[in-house]
């Protein structure tokens, strides 16, 4: 891209704004602008004209026009994209785009031209959006505000609740010394030991915020312990008071502790650790020799009990300071579980690994990187993997009971922690039905918080040991469907982990004696979750409409990823088919953060997003409009609608961002272009997903997307079959009986095929469009019979 310069000019050939990009004069500037006017309307493109030595591309806004003086070697598809994102920009700095407007803003624009033009700014968004972007709110730093507001609440309590006995104590000192009922020494024979010191919240390292492990807290807990002993001997001295951080105000602490030395007792003062004394902060590489054990845990367990899936991928990793202690070798040792699969990197010597249990390079004549390698956590030296169907192998199990009883559903989740692993940060998320406000919550073992925008309850214990290896959680919400809470997501870490493997010795090559190292061990969850059973919500894939999308489109030569809330079905789908093209992911459309999660998922899996199916789906309550579950409808409308828009948000993203020309596909339904087809909230939620489908279209045309929708008959899928309470043979029938066109039965490959040439080059300039695939149904009268 060539610009010469870009310009704001009235119709009539008035010059109001006008930057130049490259050495030229003035008079040869003011002599290309003044000849546009006269081009305009001679070429047949709209969008540019060109004459023997400049092109002029320009697009009108009002009354005047936007314009790109740009030489004819220049790329056009880069100068209509510049054009195209000049033209969102104006409108933002000049509230009228008028003469009067444009003047006004002048230095602005200039600015602006120089962002896009002379800097490389390419970031298509509004001043709006940047806004929001940088407001954005983080849930986990809520949550840690949360936690710290109250436990300083709950100490602020204490403080008071012992202040007020003091001063009892004092009024009844002063009873006693006057009418004599007691001896001071009886009174004096205790002392209180008040303990602040174990109050220390960290937000840093790999345990803080932002890190996704949740909570921030050490592994120190919270206490306050208050304990009555005898006094100690006279020569007994009390430690200097600690530097660490203090709870509610220092004066009235102060005083506290002062009215109980005046009183005679000892106090001893723990000294507080410092914020980067947190066991929980992960601190800088200080050790010459740094090895990092990290294992991630993929477990699905099953609502009714079992496991469906449970992996475990570890990996040992070394980071060294200097290059003079880069010539050595890793002695390790590991635990005895015969399940685990250790593999080492190509570049080990793996006889010595096998015969040893030493890792060292093939080449000894050669170190190892020297460095801090940051989040890539240094240099790969060992890989294991471990997958199991013994149950005990669980660290953590989730117990969910709803049951309804009136005009309320009561829940109540348990957890339980086995011996193996103490567990930090643990937080338990449960979806929940759309609430127009928070779930009452009448007992909990821990913290929860109310994720409104997401819909889900999150359930936080921030730390599981041997004195809480069991708890629990109540709360009320109105009356849903018991799938609704499934399925359940769990996260938590652990200084220990299933390979139990330890570092025992670096050995020098070179002589000398070993440099000192350090171990890090760190077991976190990747996917952990609780999955529901056949009963739930039909989203996307793996249920006939979607499974037979996954099919054909991998028989074609596509690469698929198939998205769903189903883990049982849809490893089962991917196996069938075979997993060279394609491969599961779970995704509730529901939650935008699984959506993107699910898009870069594919991008990582296969470098490109091209095609998009998006066919997440629920039938909704069947109740009339007199009788409408309004909760339903919300929960309708999170699915069909909004996880749809999410779905098209994020996918568009990453096509324009890769200047992919790709294709979205919404499955909707003839229910979107008549009444009375299906119940209120599915109909409503129909007529909504297409009108969001012709206005993705009208935006994304200008990136080469197509967007486009299919409105399919009745076909017969778990959906229909759940709500109509039938088997699909009878279905089929029912549909048949009304169908217009005789002699076929739709299916569900029907449908697939008509996606399949939405997203095929056969339909290149088709977007925008509703392909309905009901055999004439919509447009016939069916008040008049065939006779």
């Amino acid at each position: 891209m060539v610009v010469l310069a870009s310009s704001i000019i009235s119709k009539s050939g008035k010059v109001l704004v006008s930057r130049q990009f490259v050495d030229m004069s003035r008079i040869r500037i003011e002599g290309l602008l003044a000849a546009f006017p006269k081009l305009v309307g001679t070429g047949k493109q709209h969008t540019y004209v060109e004459t023997e030595n400049v092109r002029y591309v320009y697009q009108p806004i009002e009354s005047l026009y936007l314009l790109l003086v740009t030489n004819k070697q220049s790329n056009i598809l880069e100068d209509l994209e510049t054009l195209r994102l000049l033209s969102k920009l104006v409108p933002e700095y000049s509230l009228s785009l008028d003469e009067e407007g444009i003047c006004r803003t002048a230095f602005e624009l200039i600015f602006a031209f120089d962002e896009v033009i002379s800097l490389g700014h390419k970031e298509n968004v509004t001043v709006a959006q940047v806004k929001q972007y940088c407001e954005m709110e983080s849930h986990e730093e809520k949550l840690h505000k949360l936690v710290m507001q109250s436990k300083i609440n709950e100490t602020k309590d204490v403080m008071k609740r012992k202040a007020s006995e003091i001063d009892k104590s004092k009024i009844d000192r002063g009873r006693v010394e006057k009418g004599g009922f007691m001896s001071l020494q009886s009174m004096g024979s205790g002392r209180i030991e008040s303990t602040f010191s174990d109050m220390s919240i960290s937000s840093s390292g790999s345990g803080g915020f932002g890190g996704g492990s949740g909570f921030g807290l050490s592994t120190d807990i919270d206490s306050f312990s208050t304990k009555t002993k005898g006094r100690p001997p006279s020569s007994a001295t009390a430690p200097p008071k600690g530097l660490g951080m203090q709870l509610g105000k220092s004066q009235r602490t102060n005083q506290f502790l002062e009215s109980l030395k005046a009183e005679g007792e000892v106090i001893l003062e723990d000294v507080q650790p410092k914020a980067g004394q947190s066991k929980s902060a992960a601190p800088p590489l200080t050790d010459p020799v740094t090895l990092n054990v990290e294992e991630k845990l993929n477990v699905t367990l099953k609502r009714d009990g079992g496991m469906s899936n449970f992996d475990v991928q570890g990996t040992l990793s070394l980071q060294i300071l200097n290059q003079e202690d880069a010539h050595i070798q890793v002695q390790i040792e590991t635990g005895a579980n015969p399940g685990i699969l250790f593999k080492t990197h190509p570049n080990m010597n793996k006889e010595l690994f096998s015969n040893e249990n030493i890792l060292g390079l093939r080449d000894p004549s050669r170190p190892f990187p020297t460095g801090q390698a940051g989040d890539a956590g240094g240099v790969g030296l060992l890989k294991w993997r471990m997958q199991t169907t013994d149950e005990s192998m669980v660290p953590l199990t989730i117990n969910c009971w709803p049951s309804v009883s009136g005009n309320e559903t009561y829940v109540n989740i348990e957890y339980e922690a086995s011996q193996m692993f103490d567990l930090r940060n643990v937080v338990i998320s449960v979806p929940l039905p759309a609430l127009r406000e928070a779930p009452r919550v009448s007992q909990v073992d821990g913290e929860w918080r109310y994720d409104s925008r997401n819909s889900t309850l999150e359930w936080s214990i921030l730390l599981v040991d041997n004195s809480n290896r069991s708890g629990s959680m109540e709360f009320v919400v109105p009356p849903a469907d018991s799938s609704v809470f499934f399925p359940i997501s769990v996260r938590f870490s652990a200084t220990s982990t299933f390979s139990d493997l330890k570092v025992v010795n670096i050995l020098p090559l070179q002589g000398g004696n070993p440099p000192k190292f350090s171990q890090r061990t760190q077991l976190i969850t990747e996917n952990y979750q609780v999955v529901g059973g056949q009963g739930g919500p039909y989203h996307r894939c793996c249920r006939w409409i979607g499974e037979e999308a996954v099919r054909l489109f991998a028989e074609n030569g596509a690469f698929v990823v198939a998205a769903d809330i189903q883990d049982e079905l849809g490893p089962h789908v991917v196996a069938s088919i075979g997993s060279e093209r394609v491969s599961y992911c779970h995704c509730d459309v529901r939650d935008e953060n699984q959506v993107e999660k699910t898009v870069n998922y594919t991008l990582d899996k296969y470098g490109s997003l091209d095609i998009l199916f998006s066919n997440a789906g629920v039938m909704g309550p069947m109740t009339g409009i007199l009788d409408l579950d309004i909760q339903g409808f919300d929960n309708t409308m999170a699915t069909n609608v909004r996880g749809v828009a999410a779905t098209i948000k994020h996918a568009a993203r990453a096509m324009v961002a890769r200047k992919i020309h790709g294709s979205i596909i919404c499955t909707t339904s003839v229910a979107a272009s008549l009444g009375g087809t299906a119940p209120h909230a599915y109909t409503t939620s129909k007529h909504a997903l297409l009108g969001l489908v012709r206005g993705a279209c009208s935006e994304l045309g200008a990136y080469g997307i197509r967007v486009n929708s299919i409105s399919p008959f009745g076909v017969a899928t778990p959906l229909s079959c759940k709500a109509y309470n039938l088997q699909p043979s009878e279905v089929e029938a029912n549909s048949s009986a009304i169908a217009n066109l005789k002699g076929i039965v739709l299916k569900a490959r029907h449908v697939a095929e008509a996606a399949l040439f939405l997203a095929a080059d056969e339909s290149a300039y088709v977007s925008g469009h509703n392909l309905v695939v009901d055999g004439g149904f919509t447009v016939v009268d069916h008040s008049y019979s065939a006779n």
